[in-house]
């Protein structure tokens, strides 16, 4: 449940946040409401702010932007980076960096270092 307060401050970035909010959401039942608080709590502060027409261009216009900025950012460790550096197409490697953010985000409990731990203790015996 602590985890839903830093996941509604990565929504400073929702594309990035979404992912790992759908995978908090998925895996953790003690998360679900107050996630869908947050969120709710952090949509309505959007539109009071910026209104319902500032948010439209937002989602429609400035997130796209943001995100095709990725594919050719030479700081960018992600893998929409790393396809269009491989000539995959940019809508395809975005497509391959929203869903390996998702992936990651949902599976992390996979790569923490005691599982590694574990595996190899496994693998050795």
């Amino acid at each position: 449940m602590l985890a839903v307060i830093p996941m509604m401050l990565a929504f400073i970035s929702p594309h990035a946040a979404l992912p790992s909010a759908i995978a908090l959401f998925l895996a953790s039942r003690r998360s679900r409401l107050p996630l869908v608080i947050g969120v709710v709590a952090l949509a309505i502060v959007s539109v009071f702010v910026l209104g319902f027409t500032g948010n439209v261009v937002y989602f429609t216009e400035v997130l796209p932007i943001h995100a095709n900025a990725e594919v050719l950012f030479n700081g960018e460790l992600s893998l929409t980076h790393m396809g269009a550096t491989m000539h995959i197409a940019a809508d395809n490697a975005l497509r391959e960096g929203t869903l390996s953010y998702a992936f990651l985000s949902r599976n992390s409990d996979l790569f923490r270092s005691e599982k590694w731990g574990e595996w190899a203790a496994a693998l050795s015996s």
